[in-house]
């Protein structure tokens, strides 16, 4: 899904793909708790940890996936504050 994402696409389709994929992510979110606090998960200190994601993000990603990755996490959020009332 997120493959489909390519840097020419308008800002109309990563919406969509943002769409899609922010049910996925938020049930991810219900199902595995600790990733909105992984603070005890973490190996390194969170400084660290989170300054290597950025990295392989940024590595591993074009700006039209990076776009779709934060517009399906705002949705997801979304989604979980309105299930949970």
């Amino acid at each position: 899904m997120l493959r489909a994402a390519p840097k020419a696409a308008d800002l109309a389709g990563w919406q969509n793909i943002a769409e899609q994929l922010a049910p996925i992510l938020a049930r991810h979110l219900v199902d595995y708790p600790w990733l909105s606090d992984p603070a005890g998960h973490l190996p390194k200190r969170e400084h660290v940890t989170q300054q290597t994601f950025v990295d392989a993000v940024v590595a591993l990603y074009n700006t039209a996936q990076i776009d779709v990755l934060g517009r399906a996490g705002v949705l997801a959020q979304q989604q979980l504050r309105l299930a949970r009332g």
